[in-house]
């Protein structure tokens, strides 16, 4: 899920901001800088963190002080833009315009399958390579979409629950013809009662019928993210939680996985090969070892980030990612078989952008959801009517992939 403005300010104030000195940014006001990013521009000075210090700025409507954490970007060639509203009149605001104007648009993802449900919200995504369908979750209706490639969409019923209504993270296991799914409270901070605070359902791939759940201990504040699966393991991201979660297929249990570092709002995962797994999370990707918990960020090429990505989906060395987080939106190829991170642009400044959110692949073609149009649900909550007469039909975004990111669907790694 998009690390939104209200979560990104929820992530970073959290903690009480103190007053420091740091050189990364020389001369800068850092008295409200939260203390993740204090440690993360400790840690190397990620022009991820300075963005996100800028926009943490700039949200306190402080523009002055947003402004040498803007130029440091500015320096970097940062090459991402900015996405955040700035005032008129101020250095700030022209600084802002520069960088923006260094995004040269670049769409060559294309509509294919729409659904006719405006206020369908999806976050999560899930191919099916055999049958060709696309399996859509929804963050307000607790139920699953399912589009066959010609014909209507079909939709799956998950079990009522008053409380757990919210699906983000969605998987499809050909082997077993399963789909996993991340089913999450509408409010994920609500969790003073006895419900689950959050769940995982696995269900039958060819029904929508539930086939297993496990829900997660009441009184927690939890966001399962996202998924991925190995043969013996599915690995999930819990943002609200800062982990992962490892459950074993076999035995059915759930634990976390210890790591050597602090996680910011994990979100999109893949598992790779050798026991390895990467995280996004709000500041970049993140290479893990299940067996050691040991980890390492990766770098970005100069002027780029890893931070702020959304959706992953692996073929081979590549990740194809979402980044909807950081600067404007757009879906990148993420070579990581190379020791030097090398980030390829695939498609940005397409028109049926309105936070696109998730990716999955299928014979050689990335699907993408393109416009989640979350940022209207508290509205629509508010004012249902009226919120749908703005709302679109949902678009999926396809793309071919060239040869050099070409992939042949989403494909179950094997544990060693």
């Amino acid at each position: 899920m998009r690390l939104k403005t209200s979560l990104t300010i929820t992530v970073f104030t959290a903690l009480l901001a103190t007053s420091v000195s740091h050189a990364c940014v020389p001369g800068a006001d850092t008295d409200t800088l939260p203390p993740p990013l204090q440690e993360i521009l400790a840690e190397g000075c990620e022009s991820s963190a300075i963005y996100h210090t800028a926009g943490f700025l700039l949200r306190r409507e402080q523009p002055d002080a947003a402004l040498p954490w803007l130029q440091a970007l500015e320096a970097r060639g940062w090459q991402l833009g900015l996405d955040a509203e700035v005032p008129e009149g101020t250095e700030a605001l022209a600084v802002t315009k520069r960088l923006n104007a260094r995004v040269v648009p670049a769409p060559r993802a294309t509509p294919g399958r729409r659904l006719q449900a405006p206020s369908f919200f999806p976050e999560g995504i899930a191919a099916d390579g055999a049958s060709g369908r696309l399996f859509l979750g929804s963050l307000t209706e607790n139920r699953v979409a399912v589009i066959p490639e010609t014909g209507p969409a079909t939709f799956w019923p998950l079990p009522a629950h008053d409380k757990l209504r919210a699906i983000y993270g969605i998987k499809y296991d050909a082997d077993a013809n399963q789909l996993w799914v991340l089913r999450n409270r509408t409010d994920v901070n609500d969790v003073q009662d006895d419900a689950p605070a959050a769940e995982i359902l696995l269900l039958d791939g060819q029904t929508g019928a539930l086939v297993r759940s496990w829900p997660m201990p009441a009184g927690t504040p939890t966001e399962l993210n996202d998924l991925c699966l190995t043969a013996t393991h599915a690995y999930v991201t819990d943002s609200r939680g800062a982990r992962v979660l490892v459950l074993d297929r076999n035995r059915g249990s759930l634990t976390p996985l210890q790591i050597n570092r602090r996680l910011y709002y994990p979100n999109g995962i893949v598992c790779h090969r050798g026991g390895s797994l990467y995280v996004a999370d709000a500041l970049g990707l993140m290479r893990i070892d299940t067996e050691a918990g040991a980890s390492a960020r990766l770098e970005a090429p100069e002027g780029q980030t890893l931070g702020g990505l959304d959706g992953l989906a692996l073929h081979g060395d590549s990740i194809i990612a979402v980044q909807n987080g950081i600067g404007l939106p757009r879906l990148i190829a993420i070579d990581i078989s190379v020791s030097s991170t090398a980030i390829t642009l695939l498609d940005s400044g397409n028109p049926t952008y309105d936070i696109p959110t998730t990716v999955a692949l299928m014979n050689g073609t990335a699907h993408v959801i393109a416009n989640s149009q979350m940022d209207m649900i508290d509205r629509f909550h508010d004012a249902p009517e009226e919120t749908e007469s703005l709302l679109s039909p949902v678009v999926i975004l396809k793309l071919r992939l060239d040869d050099k990111q070409r992939a042949a669907g989403y494909e179950k790694p094997r544990s060693p």
